[in-house]
């Protein structure tokens, strides 16, 4: 079975493309998503889905380097995975924090990410 996975990169172009949900890489995504504390552009505290980089690229097939080497998308949402909500994508252990998340990671960009 598949289902559409829309991702948003820092710029605010979307990406779209399908996603194979019948296999054990899927199910081992899904267990990797968490509720964790990320820090608003304004400086507020929210609780936000994340998932780490790998995982996602993990399901994405060919398409990985998206995400794993240039680390294009800041979020996504899969159809019909926890109700469509917006899951930020995690690049590091440290918080997600808004404030300087593009230039931080967005290697297009000239971001320093590892």
């Amino acid at each position: 079975m598949y289902k559409a996975l829309k991702a948003i990169e820092f710029d605010g172009t979307t990406f779209g493309m399908s996603v194979d949900a019948g296999t054990e890489t899927y199910k081992k995504f899904k267990a990797q998503v968490k509720e964790e504390e990320i820090i608003s552009i304004f400086g507020d505290h929210f609780k936000g889905l994340t998932v780490p980089a790998v995982w996602l690229g993990a399901i994405m097939g060919e398409a990985n380097w998206l995400v794993t080497e240039i680390h294009s998308f800041n979020s996504f949402s899969i159809e019909g995975f926890k109700g469509g909500e917006c899951i930020y994508v995690k690049y590091d252990d440290e918080i997600i924090d808004m404030r300087n998340r593009r230039q931080k990671y967005h290697r297009v960009n000239g971001g320093n990410s590892k």
